[in-house]
Parts: C-alpha cells; structure tokens; sequence
C-alpha cells in the first residue's frame, strides 16, 4: 500500500499544506474533527442567515495570492474582492474617527504638521513588511543560525526590535486618537500595544497604504476556494473524525488512532490542529515542550462572539465598527491580570449583510467580538450582562430598538473554543507576538523527537492571523519535502535553540536543565550509537 501524508485538521494552514503537498505528487489525507474545514473560519446557516464565526477582516491581499498561486490556484479562479471605502469607524467616548479606503484621504485625519511624520511611519512600516515577506516570514525558525546570514544582519536594526508598538506609534503623533489608529491592529496579534513588538507596525502599513478588502460573498469564499482546490487534486477530507491517539516507535508514528478509524499507510504526519492538544497525545519522552514551557507562554485572548439576525436594516452603512469608547488597557488588565470581564466592556460589531448576502431580505445580520482573557471560565451571569451592555450600546449608538428585533441569536464563548477546536487555553488566534516568543523562540515547525511529524498554523511560525497561517502551510510543506532523507543527521544548531526558547519562556534552571539531558540522552542513542 502506497503511504500517506496525514494532516490532523482542516483549517487554512491544513487546506494549504494538503494543496501543497498533493501538487508535488504526495498522497495526502486530511482529518477534521469538525462537520466542515477551515477551522477558526467556518460558518453556520440558519433560517436564511449564514453567520460567519471566524475573522472578518482582510489584509495583505499580496500574501493571499501568493498562496494562491504557490499552491495552484490561479488568478482567474479566484474570488473578486470588493475594497472598501471607508475601511472602518473608530468610535471613541466623544467623537467617531471613519477610517477612509485610500492613503491620500487617511493622509487628512492628521495635523499638516504630522503628515510627514506619518509617511515616514508608513514608509517605515513598508520597508519592515517587505523584509519579512521576502525573508522572516519564510525562515523555518528551527535554529538561530538561519539569522546568521547578510539580509538578516543588514536589516535588524530597522525593525525596531527595542521599541513597543505603542512607544513606536508616539514618535509619528502626540494625538490620542490618531495613535489609536495607528497602534489598535497590534490586538490582532497580541493583549496590548504595550507588549508587541515595534516590528509588528506592517499590520498597521497593510491598512494604511493598502486598504481593508472583503471576498465578494464573505470570507468563507477563502475556504471554499481551498476546500474546492484541494477536492479537485484529489486530497481526502475526512470530516467528523476526532484524534485520540497516537502508536510509536523507533521515534516515527508508526499509526494513527481516531475514534473511527486506526490508520497505518503513514509516512509523515502535519499537525494543522491545536499543537498543545497534539503535544498532550504524546509520551513525556516524546513531548518537545515540557509542561511548564506551555505554562509561561502568553496567549491571545479569546472571546465571546455574539451572532443575531434582525427582522429589519440598522439606519446605517456601517460594516466594521470598533467601539473604543472605554479604556483599552483597562479592559485588557481585567481579562489579563484579574481574569473578569470589565463591567463595559470594548467590542467589535461587523454588520456583514451591508455588503454580502448573509441575510433575509430586508433583514440584518450583526457578529460582535467581546476580547475575554484565554483560560477564563465565563459564566452565564457575566455572558448576559456583557450581552445586555452591547444590545444597550448599540440602541443608544444607532437610535433603535433592537431587543423586539432579534429573531436569531447564537453565542460562541470561551469554553467553545476549546470544545469545538481543542484550544489551548481557549485561545481564539495563537500566541501573543511578544518577543521572547518570536520567531525561533515559537513552538518548532518540528517534532524534536518524532520524526515524521511537523506543525503548522497559528500557534507555531509564523504566527496567528489568517496570512501568516496561510504561509504556516506553505513553509511547513516545503520543509518536509526538503527533509525528507535527512531526519537522522543531527543538527547541533537546532538542540540549542530549543534548549534556549525553554530557558527564556520558563526561566527555570531546573526545568532548562532536564530538558538538556534530554537532549544529551537523545543525540547520544540517535547519532553517536
């Protein structure tokens, strides 16, 4: 029997390793534990309402194609999308801030004093995100000596490793407003402009110099396009089958347990699910992160989303609105440090049938985010008056009545996180981009010691957001394509940037130290023996 390459889940990162890997000729076979692909990003139909349950928003359009092409898609098969103009309201406690689709007009919102300021900004920003599209986001991060090259030393002074994202976004402007503009997308990416890197300023460049874009029929289009592609190879999809297990032996998974099915054709297996929930499968000896390296990473937060369906229009043209009309790092210190919900909270409201069919006619459709902190256990109580403080904010804000308009109304909470996708901690989008857990300091693309098996998507490089994961599947797959008869040499550059992420992540001499004696005992029975 010809072997397979297994992919446990079908999200983006999944769909795009089995496109990848089918196209240069591998027999491949992915497992969703879930009744549809695409992950995080997957909806729901209801009574003529689809409700999107995963991200809404659509930056680096660049990086889409890439992908798109990379793995066979062409230009005239993919999805139309619509740009928009304006990109999104900014609603603060005394005024709104509409963010228009065109640079020249966001140009405007800033002081004429500024405005040089802000081009340097972008100009900056640009720079950053063309380095990393051409180099760091491509590095398989499995050792430090990957940055041991010229293009890597030339230009690491300018990404501003030193600076947070907020102290980088207050030499461009003194304005409170403006550098919320210019500092909020860090959220994507972590809790707080505070603790993300200066770096991280091409998610604010995307916006600025590019724009906000939307698939034609909403972002489910982009897992349709992957789920049509890669059904159109010839990848099989199983869905509704959980793993449970795993058989090893002489360090590769020799089968695949699940609760339907014990699969035994394998050659090498990419983990596209949770990697702590993989991790959790394996024995200890087997494990790459010892327990306490998962207890000291910083998470994104997760969230309630909140769906309703209203049997009339809203009075607006309103598509993605942020309502910052409360303190951003309070909100953020009671999710983060005192694991509660703020009384009034900071939401996010997406009115998705503005611009896609995802309502009844003359019907809307409304997606509200409430950022929770990961590992919080919410209960009902607080749901309800979250959810009461939201329906309020938006009758005073809209000047309607909403509570007698409702005729659909779902809540996806913490807990669902992890029920539905096995989420570390609950987490809704990976790990923080702090930087001591960026780049090779992230969970490996690797199994250290299995050989057959390999990660990829949002909790491992390079990192969370739907281009980032879209690229996990790209670099993942070209790595295991180009290991392929090289498992067994040892790569001394490798031990020790493990053994250094365990030491920065835990700081803990003890715990540093066995996972060193591990890796002793590991290089001795595997290469000197």
């Amino acid at each position: 029997m010809r072997k397979q390459i297994y992919i446990i889940g079908g999200g983006v990162s999944g769909l795009v390793s089995a496109c990848y890997l089918k196209k240069k000729g591998y027999d491949v076979t992915i497992i969703e534990k879930n009744n549809v692909s695409g992950g995080r990003l997957f909806e729901f139909k209801e009574e003529g309402f689809h409700f999107n349950n995963g991200p809404s928003w659509y930056w680096m359009k660049d990086i889409f194609e890439e992908v798109f092409l990379d793995i066979g898609i062409s230009k005239q098969e993919m999805y139309w999308l619509i740009k928009l103009d304006p990109q999104y309201k900014i609603v603060f406690p005394d005024k709104d801030m509409i963010i228009p689709g065109e640079y020249s007009e966001i140009r405007k919102l800033f002081p004429i004093n500024e405005r040089s300021k802000l081009d340097s900004f972008v100009k900056e920003s640009k720079n950053k995100y063309q380095i990393s599209r051409k180099y760091f986001l491509r590095y398989k991060n499995l050792s430090i000596f990957e940055y041991f090259n010229w293009e890597t030393l030339f230009n690491i002074f300018s990404f501003n490793f030193h600076l947070s994202y907020r102290d980088y976004c207050k030499k461009f402007t003194d304005n409170k407003y403006l550098q919320t503009l210019l500092e909020w997308p860090a959220l994507f990416i972590g809790s707080s402009p505070k603790s993300v890197s200066a770096m991280y300023s091409i998610l604010s460049y995307s916006m600025l110099a590019e724009g906000t874009y939307l698939p034609a029929k909403g972002m489910i289009e982009i897992v349709n396009l992957l789920e049509n592609h890669s059904k159109k190879l010839g990848v099989n999809i199983k869905l509704n089958e959980s793993l449970i297990d795993y058989k090893i032996k002489n360090n590769k998974i020799i089968n695949i347990i699940t609760d339907k099915n014990i699969y035994q054709d394998i050659e090498d297996i990419i983990c596209s699910c949770d990697y702590n929930f993989n991790e959790s499968l394996l024995p200890d000896n087997y494990k790459t992160y010892p327990n306490k390296y998962w207890q000291k990473l910083e998470l994104c937060p997760s969230c309630i989303l909140i769906h309703l369906g209203l049997n009339k229009k809203l009075p607006t043209k309103d598509f993605h609105v942020l309502f910052f009309d409360n303190n951003l790092d309070h909100h953020l210190n009671c999710i983060y440090d005192q694991k509660k919900l703020p009384s009034e909270p900071l939401f996010y409201l997406n009115i998705s049938s503005k611009l896609s069919l995802t309502a009844p006619y003359d019907c809307e459709n409304l997606f509200i985010l409430i950022p929770t902190g990961p590992g919080m256990i919410i209960n009902q109580k607080d749901i309800e008056e979250a959810y009461k403080y939201v329906i309020n904010k938006l009758e005073t804000y809209y000047k309607i009545k909403l509570k007698d308009n409702i005729i659909k109304k779902k809540i996806f909470k913490n807990q669902d996180f992890s029920s539905r996708f096995n989420a570390y901690q609950s987490n809704a989008y990976g790990l923080t981009c702090h930087p001591l857990q960026t780049a090779f300091l992230k969970p490996r693309i690797m199994s250290r010691y299995i050989n057959n098996l390999y990660y990829c998507g949002q909790l491992t490089n390079p990192g969370p957001g739907l281009p980032p994961c879209l690229l996990s599947g790209i670099v993942t797959s070209k790595y295991l394509i180009q290991n392929k008869g090289q498992s067994n040499r040892f790569k001394i550059g490798e031990s020790l940037t493990l053994i250094l992420s365990i030491f920065i992540r835990t700081f803990s001499f003890f715990t540093t130290l066995k996972v060193f004696i591990k890796e002793i005992l590991y290089i001795f029975f595997n290469y000197l023996i």
